[in-house]
């Protein structure tokens, strides 16, 4: 027997995102592990539609995203998290010339914040974009699986956990007025429990009285009963309860199962006909004579195109322009010579005046051999540039992604900034075990990526300190010291040399460093004990010192 699909079930790769939602595409991709680019397009390719966001994933478990609002740049959430002063923000928007793309770099270069906080920074934007996504009503989706290995966005994918993703995106862009109109009547809908609900749902981030509520619903429920729980404000339970559904935790039978999700919001209404005015026809006047045709000015590449050349000279030109299309850092529009505002006519006449001059058939006296395959090389180049810029639309969508592309110097900085990071974070908790050796490996491989931030040095320095002991005292005390002297508000950095000076007996050297650490960190609990400790054992050493007489409990 044939098994029904559900009609807002995942037939195909690509479909209607206002037949299927984003967060049942979504989730379904992430429950196979998948592993490719998600494209978001605002209508079908063939029809003309433009990509405005794809999403990378690997294993469903690691992201990037691309392109966005400008609301989803890192400048505008480090200025929504209050990092980022509104006059710092129009400072590096002026510095940009108010490009975002731009901006975007600056900020992944390190330049915006340090490069340790850049890990969670990313991370955030990356579920910034991805939350967003669940706000489309229509549009359509086209994904194209691949092997993590030919992903070249995998340095900056970052690990996202994809039941809190659909639970914080479902919880802010399916407000009670949007579910009504896309799934009408499915509150009161009997909902059955996954055969694997129980296993499941310990992955979406809940509290143990909200999985303890969970775990008790029975096997049929309907979400407006189901979401009336003291374990959870009624509005976030029916969101999670609403993510549950769309994950296939929570099922509907297919008969049930057919909502209008975006087609709820197609404008049914006729336009009326307008009705025709009689219009009156304008007295005839003669036709002026036409003005003389105004010649435009040629472009500095025309000039050059235009030109009588020797074979010597012409060759050397073929080498220029195959050095602009080597040069990563030149785009179609530094090989033609133009910019985005030159017209289309313009565009034309330059790559005719290229075929003039590079065509492998232009000059057959000339181009034979080696010199052919290069004027091939060059051409194949040249009409890759015009059949993007050739066009108005390719251009306009060209133009886009070039200003938004980060640069390949720019992403590999930000992968080991963000790798650097989250092996440090791993060391930290290592380090609060004491399994200092772990912790060392791991901080090793931070400063290996970024040799420059003086918070892992100071940690690398302080494991090695606790593995080999009093033997690294003096090396280790010369390092954070100069560690000090880079980041003097460094907390951390006083309070180790503040340890070494006590390990060393210098308990008035150890009390100053101390205090300078308690009043750069006031609510650190491991300086203020050893702060009680240390005046604890100060005051036993002047007690016994004073009972005695003496060093040694006698008097001199």
């Amino acid at each position: 027997m044939a098994v029904e699909k559900k009609p807002n079930a995942l037939a195909a790769d690509s479909g209607d995102l206002a037949v299927i939602p984003f967060a049942r595409v979504f989730a379904r991709l992430c429950r196979e592990k998948g592993t490719g680019r998600l494209d978001v397009r605002d209508r079908p390719k063939e029809a003309g539609g433009k990509i405005f966001k794809r999403v990378v994933m690997a294993q469903g478990a690691r992201f990037t995203v691309q392109g966005g609002s400008k609301e989803e740049t890192l400048p505008e959430i480090l200025r929504e998290q209050g990092r980022l002063k509104p006059e710092d923000l129009e400072k590096l928007k002026s510095e940009c010339g108010g490009d975002y793309g731009k901006m975007e770099q600056k900020a992944l270069s390190g330049a915006v914040v340090p490069p340790s906080e850049l890990a969670d920074l990313v991370t955030r934007q990356a579920g910034i974009k991805l939350k967003q996504l669940f706000s489309l009503i229509r549009g359509v989706y086209e994904w194209k699986p691949t092997t993590e290995d030919k992903l070249a966005e995998r340095a900056l994918l970052v690990p996202l956990s994809p039941e809190k993703i659909l639970f914080e995106g479902v919880k802010e862009h399916y407000p009670e007025a949007r579910v009504k109109k896309e799934f009408p009547g499915i509150e009161k809908k009997t909902m059955k429990l996954a055969a694997d609900f129980k296993d499941r749902i310990g992955a979406f981030g809940l509290t143990p009285a909200e999985q303890r509520w969970l775990r008790g619903l029975p096997e049929g429920i309907t979400l407006q009963s189901a979401s009336r729980t003291p374990a959870m404000a009624e509005p976030a339970a029916f969101a999670l309860l609403l993510s549950f559904y769309f994950c296939d935790l929570l099922e509907l039978p297919p008969a049930e199962d057919d909502f209008p999700v975006g087609r709820a919001y197609l404008d049914k209404e006729v336009a009326k006909p307008e009705k025709k005015l009689e219009e009156k026809k304008p007295e005839e006047k003669p036709a002026p004579a036409p003005l003389p045709k105004k010649e435009e000015p040629k472009l500095p590449i025309e000039e050059t195109l235009d030109r009588e050349m020797t074979d010597q000279e012409l060759l050397q030109e073929l080498d220029k322009y195959l050095a602009l299309t080597r040069d990563k850092g030149k785009n179609y529009f530094d090989l033609l010579g133009v910019t985005d505002a030159t017209p289309q006519a313009k565009i034309k006449q330059v790559y005719f005046k290229f075929a003039r001059r590079f065509h492998p058939d232009a000059r057959p006296d000339l181009f034979v051999g080696e010199v052919r395959d290069r004027v091939e090389d060059l051409f194949t180049k040249i009409s890759e540039a015009y059949n993007v810029l050739g066009d108005n639309d390719s251009r306009l969508e060209y133009v886009k992604t070039i200003k938004s592309q980060v640069s390949k110097e720019d992403m590999e900085k930000a992968s080991r900034a963000i790798e650097a990071e989250m092996e440090f974070q791993k060391a930290e908790i290592l380090l609060k075990k004491g399994a200092w050796r772990p912790a060392l490996e791991l901080l090793d491989r931070s400063v290996q990526l970024q040799p420059d931030e003086p918070e892992y040095r100071l940690y690398q320095v302080w494991a090695r300190y606790k593995i080999n002991g009093v033997s690294d005292e003096a090396n280790a005390r010369r390092q954070i010291e100069k560690i000090a002297e880079q980041r003097p508000k460094s907390a951390d950095a006083w309070f180790f040399l503040g340890q070494l000076a006590r390990d060393d007996g210098r308990l008035d050297d150890a009390e100053k460093l101390f205090e300078k650490a308690a009043d750069l960190k006031p609510h650190d609990v491991d300086i203020k004990r050893e702060l009680q400790l240390l005046y604890r054992r100060k005051e036993k050493s002047a007690a016994e010192t004073k009972k005695g007489g003496g060093l040694f409990g006698k008097k001199k």
